[in-house]
């Protein structure tokens, strides 16, 4: 799994991570941000060909090193949730997450609306600790992204890598 990071996130990722030079962009790739939300750290990471994501708030930096062992489990809780075969995205394994730079634009234009959305609904929910996290789950994975045609991310990973 290669996962993209903003800047912000790869300095304070674990030293240890596996981490390559500039990549070319692939539809393929996971991006990650590191976003504050009420003065909380706040991890929101995106499959950038379907914009399928998930959020997690309120974490510690202990908790994303090494970046692995916590994205991939929440991902699948997200598939899982979603009705989703794990193995959408091919196989997720934590000790095999690369790090490398953000290098799509479009893909972090998209994340930082997602951030917005995700934002706003922790205020509507009365802040960090009162979130309903499926809810806000089930927002951003029917929100329809304009990076393929208009469609809702969890319809766009139903149909990933089924025409190969």
């Amino acid at each position: 799994m290669i996962l993209c990071c903003t800047l912000k996130l790869r300095k304070v990722l674990d030293p240890s991570e596996n981490i390559l030079s500039d990549l070319e962009p692939s539809p393929n790739e996971w991006y990650a941000n590191l976003i504050w939300i009420q003065g909380r750290k706040c991890l929101l990471a995106s499959h950038a060909g379907t914009m399928f994501s998930v959020f997690a708030p309120d974490i510690r930096l202990s908790d994303i090193r090494p970046i692995g062992k916590f994205l991939v489990p929440l991902i699948e809780a997200q598939l899982d949730s979603e009705n989703l075969d794990r193995q959408t995205f091919g196989q997720l394994d934590p000790s095999c997450v690369v790090v490398t730079s953000t290098a799509d634009r479009s893909v972090l234009g998209r994340m930082t609306d997602l951030a917005l959305s995700c934002e706003y609904i922790v205020e509507r929910d009365g802040g960090l600790k009162n979130i309903d996290l499926k809810d806000l789950h089930y927002f951003i994975q029917r929100n329809i992204t304009n990076l393929a045609d208009y469609q809702q991310p969890v319809k766009l990973a139903a149909e990933w890598g089924k025409e190969d």
